[in-house]
């Protein structure tokens, strides 16, 4: 009988999931329907979804909603995974692993390296597009009326917020 109520409950959170997926991807799709209308350079748009704050963005806004719904880190670190696996197939991880890993550089670099300033405006947008993510989901969770679009404003203009 526990049994049936775990697994109704576990049937809701991947359905939770795939909306997690499908609201970001959603901001994505939208820009990059723009792009291959050629209202948006498709360069600018490629430079902007593989940038660290769309990174940022995407892993805060995956973490904060998995927090709510997963105490076991192997379950956030799955679903994550499905999440950007979701939005960008066959190299979703891989996009934000390397993200993730030149944030964790930054956090090393000399003052005195060349790269200095790059890597700390980089680490910047990192962190702000996880702060935006954060603010958006809190936002959405509290009241349900809020629609995320933070990521898609930036991927069409450039623009931090």
């Amino acid at each position: 009988m526990f049994g049936l109520f775990k697994s109704k409950d576990l049937a809701v959170k991947e359905a939770r999931v795939t909306e997690i997926g499908k609201m970001l991807f959603g901001q994505i799709s939208i820009v990059r329907d723009k792009a291959n209308a050629e209202r948006i350079d498709k360069n600018i748009f490629n430079q902007r979804i593989n940038s660290m704050f769309a990174a940022g963005y995407l892993i805060g806004y995956a973490d904060e909603h998995l927090i709510e719904m997963f105490s076991d880190e192997k379950s956030k670190s799955k679903y994550a995974k499905r999440i950007f696996e979701g939005i960008f197939p066959g190299s979703g991880v891989k996009f934000v692993q390397s993200k993730l890993a030149a944030r964790r550089v930054g956090e090393t670099i000399s003052t005195d390296s060349v790269k200095y300033t790059e890597v700390f405006m980089g680490c910047q947008e990192f962190d702000t597009g996880i702060s935006a993510a954060r603010y958006e989901v809190s936002e959405y969770l509290s009241s349900g009326e809020y629609t995320p679009n933070k990521l898609e404003r930036y991927l069409s203009t450039g623009k931090i917020e």
